[in-house]
């Protein structure tokens, strides 16, 4: 069997023992878990996660609270997901640009793992690795609550795929802002949001402070999003002082 080239010249493929190709995959994936461990345990500065359905109130809560960080004199870059990092961002592109596209929640689950990869590659790592402060509207939470809980897939399906793509790398800080919103949620893949869905998603961020894993600390959030992001300030003492 021959393949053509570039160059319009062939080259033979070569046979390839079973299962090289598998054993490549699981040898590339424990690098990469490796590293990212590494990456999280030299970490300088301090990662920060605003979580909750309303993607606009995080984003507002997460803008202020950098800004009050940077006020303090600590150096922070202002991230969130989908997206975070121009890969990231080209992935987020297809989950919501692509209208005539209906993704499945498992095509979107493995959608979101890459984009969040790239994040934490380009993104937070490096920042961290600098001493630099991450504050990122959004993170492994809005997965959990929105594909595990809303779209029926599991939180340990959720959390099993983000083990093995990142270690399990997590803020050092994860905020849940606890509300009750009728609009519909931005992760859906362009589908429509209805009452129950919304509900089980409801109920996906709020079982986010009992999951030990993540460690989510509610906060039920003022009208105005510089008092929210002053509340969380206090949350963060143990990493100012």
């Amino acid at each position: 069997m021959s393949v053509a080239k570039g160059n319009g010249q062939k080259r033979r493929r070569v046979a390839r023992e079973p299962g090289a190709e598998v054993a490549e995959v699981r040898a590339f994936q424990s690098a990469v878990v490796a590293d990212f461990a590494k990456m999280a345990a030299d970490r300088g500065g301090r990662f920060i996660a605003v979580e909750g359905i309303d993607a606009t109130r995080n984003a507002s809560v997460a803008a202020q609270l950098a800004e009050l960080l940077c006020r303090r004199g600590l150096e922070v870059i202002l991230s969130g997901e989908p997206g975070g990092a121009p890969g990231a961002d080209a992935i987020t592109r297809l989950l919501t640009g692509s209208k005539g596209w209906q993704w499945s929640p498992v095509t979107q689950m493995l959608l979101h793992a890459a984009q969040r990869v790239d994040h934490l590659q380009r993104t937070v790592v490096p920042a961290l690795n600098e001493g630099v402060w991450v504050v990122s509207a959004g993170y492994i939470g809005q997965s959990i609550a929105t594909l595990g809980f809303g779209h029926g897939l599991g939180r340990d399906a959720i959390w099993r795929l983000h083990q093995q793509t990142t270690g399990g790398v997590m803020p050092d800080l994860t905020v849940v802002l606890m509300e009750d919103v009728d609009a519909p949620v931005g992760m859906t893949g362009g589908e429509p949001a209805t009452a129950d869905f919304t509900e089980r998603v409801l109920h996906g961020f709020a079982m986010l402070a009992d999951d030990p894993d993540v460690g989510a600390v509610p906060v039920f959030p003022d009208a105005d999003p510089r008092m929210t992001a002053e509340r969380i300030t206090v949350l963060l003492a143990p990493f100012l002082t």
